[in-house]
């Protein structure tokens, strides 16, 4: 099911993009890709991070992995930690696998990996565990431009 902010977010910013739901899951990063048809690396993954009352959401290539040292100094929050799934759903409003970096509750910040805007496209969570939208590396760089880092570190193994 497609989450209706995120549908009505996308048809008034993003008119003609392209929003995959699937019958399968697309919430783990190699199910979306399978759903699209496309690299893991093309997949934008949100990760949400917490420190007291602080929400921050990281979107990163599926490919990577969020440094947290990176973030942390970014962020100027030393304890920022990964958010297990209920505190996911109580901060931002979304599932684990389906949280849009479109659509953020006030109050959470957002920081995007640089590195996405190399790509092409990228395919983000449209706010449910099974849909998904791409957003061109130009549509990246209006949502986004303005709150992208060097957060990413290689996947070892």
């Amino acid at each position: 099911m497609l989450n209706q902010a995120v549908a009505d977010f996308v048809s008034v910013k993003l008119p003609g993009a392209r929003i995959v739901v699937s019958d399968d899951s697309t919430a783990s990063s190699h199910q979306a890709a399978a759903a699209v048809g496309s690299e893991v690396a093309r997949i934008g993954k949100s990760v949400v991070f917490v420190s007291g009352h602080r929400t921050a959401v990281v979107l990163i290539s599926a490919a990577k992995r969020v440094s947290r040292e990176k973030l942390r100094i970014v962020a100027g929050d030393p304890r920022l930690k990964v958010a297990g799934p209920e505190t996911v759903t109580e901060r931002t409003g979304y599932v684990v696998g389906g949280v849009s970096p479109l659509v953020v509750p006030d109050g959470v910040e957002l920081y995007v990996d640089e590195a996405l805007f190399e790509l092409d496209a990228v395919w983000v969570s449209a706010g449910s565990p099974n849909s998904v939208v791409e957003l061109s590396s130009t549509q990246m760089r209006e949502l986004f431009g303005g709150r992208s880092f060097d957060l990413g570190e290689e996947v070892v193994g």
